[in-house]
């Protein structure tokens, strides 16, 4: 069975032998494969077919891995030791072009039945793919050409070898799950035999969908999709004249549609690894296992913040480089501009407009189109911010299209849905300019060919490293679930059954019930791209620049205060087990120019002081920092703005340590409060709900954990006397003069929050005694006014503009929390109550004295 002209496959191979230095294998998953190649046990290596091609690759693969006991055998009962191959197919004829046959299923019985080794566990299995193109299926084939490009089931000996070729000897190898259990079965071992061949089948299955994703579509799948549908029907009858309404509903399927090509991906993939490796000294991979297998078991959502046009590219690069299928992502309109879009559109990008109000029509059949790719399981991709951050804080989620897709999952009842949060950090963004430019108040620049061929300047500027970092998956079924059972006390879905699968098919996709759904799950991704941030150096350094007391500076001062904050974010990724983390620490993997953008496993080994002096090197470099005279350095006033995005990347870090310091120093700053734990925790209770839209901590971290978490940073810092579990009043360790000074410095990282929304307060209150009333944009014009008048007279640690940026955000925040409440003809008034609750918070007192109406 195994052999070809009459001749073993073992004897074969060395007549393709020569091959192997043409041939260039990638591995997928890049770094477990090799130790799951690793067994003390005997090892039967499953393949879907029986082809020569594969079986060398593998056994180059085995070679590079410095793995001798090449399989040269197949698998017969007792016949082998150490290793064999197993085939579930073979095709008929010497040129393998006769249809495919399961040939082999009476010797996966004999070995079921006949093996010692099976039933004592002592012999395992391990399935083996061989991609030699990533190509997805393609349901119609107009030309013969076309057959010889996608890697599908059907390929032949002669089509791989052409696509050998093709890709230049690139070649993709997909080790599975060892597997040493046997499917036990009371009706012999022939079934037991059978069911296990089907598991195999289900896991080549799988990973095939991994590595390619579903059977591509066309423009006309898709408008016999839309055109089926009866609500399109009806709303088509509503227009005045059929054949402008068909030709309206093609013209915006087509202006919606990707038109997804791998020739494509595989040329943005090589011109990527050129740009990346030029622009970018690495780009850190962490925390990508915990997502390495649900590729294989149900559709994926992928929800990444957004903090440069550089996201998307970069997300759909890692994942090619990963083995994964690059997902169809959300677009604006804004971005279809020629060249631009149409390369876009065939590296799987589909269009949205910005608004859909007032077109029926457009925002149906773009519903349909969601259907249509969660249905066919193509995996998707979206901001849900809607924008870039301007702000580098998440954004308040737009749910618009995330409500799309529930709506989808629940009229499918589809359960292993799985939503991914990625987060994206940069030691340097190359946008930073240009959001502080739209932040003092110039208009966007609107995306065109110009501002592409403008981008190419780019390409001769370092930005240091960058981060992608995967969260915790979690499917839509699961949380469905857990909302449901949630409901009797604060979950939105009062009334419907816990379990998906027994929803009732009535059910209207607009209900409140659902809306509710979707702003919790938002919210959820948003928790979970905070609870796997990466602190980039430049985060940690303009921080700490902006929570300087005094405007100059020594490099070994700064540099003190950027090693407290960094071991603050590693000590809480290990308090409140997250996978947050310093970005030079902790395993992953990263794409280098040094390895031609190949991924390879990374282990920072550099010391803590080598990195801090990176970080003051690019700090000057980048003009964040300022050499002043003799040995002072002070920050660079023009990136003021700059230095703020960096800050916010990683705010909510610095808001845990740095909401307890600043609950614990009073108004002057001479002492420490005396207060106690269960105190801290009722007022960061106050803090944490006040800033939910500024912090977005998981639902899971309770206020005690987060209180824990912040007093054993700084008791690890030397500031507070050691934690017990009583109740007592915290103190400060012994040195108190320097630790009082430390614990300044943690307060004053959340300084400028405390005092937006402080001064936010005091001038509704005052509006509230003059009029009885106030109006949102009157409030947020005065902020400016008392924040200015704060800041000259020394009192404001944060300069006036931050005012004009955030105001709007604030005035949302103490309105969402309830201090701020609806009163007639649109304005507005406070509830006395919620404000005694944070007053003391946001030292309301401190600042009446600075509105002047």
């Amino acid at each position: 069975m195994y052999s070809k002209f009459g001749l073993h496959f073992s004897k074969l191979l060395w007549f393709f032998w020569p091959l192997r230095k043409f041939i260039r294998i990638e591995e997928t998953p890049s770094l477990e494969g090799g130790s799951r190649l690793l067994s003390e046990t005997d090892r039967v290596y499953v393949f879907s077919r029986f082809i020569l091609l594969d079986l060398l690759v593998f056994h180059i693969f085995l070679r590079e891995k410095g793995l001798k006991n090449f399989p040269r055998v197949e698998a017969r009962p007792n016949r082998f030791r150490h290793t064999a191959i197993l085939c579930l197919k073979k095709r008929k004829g010497i040129l393998d072009l006769q249809e495919t046959k399961e040939v082999f299923l009476e010797e996966i019985s004999a070995l079921v039945e006949h093996d010692k080794r099976v039933k004592k566990s002592e012999l395992s299995f391990q399935t083996v793919s061989v991609f030699f193109s990533r190509s997805p299926e393609q349901n119609e084939r107009n030309f013969i050409l076309k057959s010889l490009f996608p890697d599908d089931e059907n390929a032949t000996s002669l089509h791989k070898l052409f696509l050998l070729i093709l890709h230049a000897g690139q070649v993709r190898v997909q080790v599975g799950e060892v597997r040493s259990e046997i499917p036990s079965s009371e009706q012999g071992p022939k079934i037991a035999a059978r069911k296990l061949m089907r598991e195999f089948q289900i896991e080549f299955a799988r990973e095939r969908t991994r590595a390619q994703g579903p059977a591509m579509y066309t423009l006309d799948t898709v408008a016999q999709f839309v055109l089926a549908d009866p609500e399109t029907q009806r709303l088509m009858k509503a227009e005045k004249s059929h054949a402008k309404a068909s030709q309206k509903v093609l013209s915006y399927i087509e202006e919606i549609s990707s038109n997804y090509k791998y020739s494509t991906i595989r040329a943005l993939e090589i011109l990527l690894d050129f740009i990346w490796t030029r622009i970018f000294d690495g780009v850190r991979v962490k925390n990508f296992e915990i997502v390495a297998d649900i590729a294989k078991k149900g559709q994926i959502i992928w929800m990444p913040c957004h903090r440069s046009h550089l996201d998307y590219l970069l997300l759909s690069y890692l994942l090619t480089k990963k083995g994964v299928v690059a997902p169809h992502i959300a677009a604006g309109v804004n971005l279809s501009f020629w060249p631009a879009g149409p390369i876009f559109r065939r590296g799987g990008a589909f269009f949205l407009r910005r608004s859909f109000k007032g077109n029926k029509l457009y925002s149906h059949i773009f519903s349909l189109y969601i259907d249509f790719l969660l249905e066919n399981r193509f995996p998707v991709e979206f901001f849900q911010e809607g924008g870039r951050s301007r702000i580098g804080k998440p954004l308040v989620p737009k749910t618009g299209l995330l409500s799309f897709c529930v709506q989808s999952l629940v009229k499918s009842k589809t359960e292993a849905a799985y939503f991914v949060p990625v987060y994206f950090g940069y030691d340097k963004v190359m946008e930073d300019d240009s959001y502080a430019r739209e932040l003092s108040g110039a208009v966007k620049q609107k995306e065109s060919l110009w501002q592409l061929i403008k981008s190419i300047r780019f390409l001769f500027s370092k930005y240091g490293r960058v981060d992608v970092s995967f969260g915790a998956p979690f499917s839509f079924g699961d949380f469905w679930t857990e909302q449901a059972q949630s409901a009797g006390h604060r979950g939105p879905l009062v009334g419907l059954p816990a379990q998906l699968k027994d929803l009732n098919e009535t059910l209207e996709a607009r209900d409140p019930r659902i809306q509710g759904l979707v702003k919790a799950l938002a919210r959820r991704v948003n928790q979970g791209i905070n609870s796997t941030a990466v602190a980039s150096g430049s985060a940690l350094l303009t921080s700490c620049l902006l929570a300087s007391d005094d405007p100059k500076f020594t490099k070994e001062e700064m540099l003190e205060r950027v090693r407290w904050l960094h071991q603050t974010v590693l000590n809480l990724g290990h308090l409140m087990g997250w996978t947050v983390s310093p970005s030079n620490s902790g395993l992953g993997e990263i794409v280098k120019s040094d390895n031609a953008g190949q991924i390879t496993p990374w282990l920072e080994n550099t010391t803590l002081d080598a990195v801090l002096e990176e970080i003051w090197a690019r700090g000057l470099g980048w003009n964040m920092i300022a050499k002043g005279l003799e040995d002072k350095y002070q920050k660079t006033t023009q990136k003021e703005l700059n230095l703020w995005w960096y800050r916010g990347t990683i705010f909510h870090l610095c808001a845990i340590p740095g909401v307890v310091a600043a609950l614990l120093v009073d108004t002057k700053g001479s002492k420490i409060v005396e207060i106690s734990k269960s105190q801290l925790i009722n007022q960061f209770q106050c803090v944490r709900e006040l800033w939910a839209d500024e912090l977005f901590f998981p639902d899971s971290a309770s206020n005690a954990s987060l209180v824990e978490a912040g007093l054993r940073v700084l008791e690890g810092l030397g500031i507070l006397c050691p934690i017990d579990e009583t109740d007592r009043c915290v103190a400060l360790a012994e040195n108190s003069q320097n630790a009082l000074e430390r614990l300044h410095f943690f307060a004053r990282l959340v300084r400028p929050e405390i005092e937006l929304f402080g001064m936010q307060l005091a001038i509704c209150s005052a509006l509230i005694s003059k009029k009885g009333s106030f109006g949102r944009d009157e409030v947020v014009s005065q902020l400016f006014e008392t924040h200015r008048r704060a800041f000259l007279r020394g009192y404001a640690a944060s300069p006036a503009f931050f005012s004009k940026v955030f105001g709007s955000r604030t005035f949302d925040g103490l309105f969402r929390y309830g201090v701020i409440v609806p009163a007639k003809d649109a304005r507005f008034e406070l509830s006395m109550g919620e404000v005694q609750s944070v007053a003391r918070v946001l030292r309301l007192k401190d600042w009446n004295e600075f509105v002047e109406l």
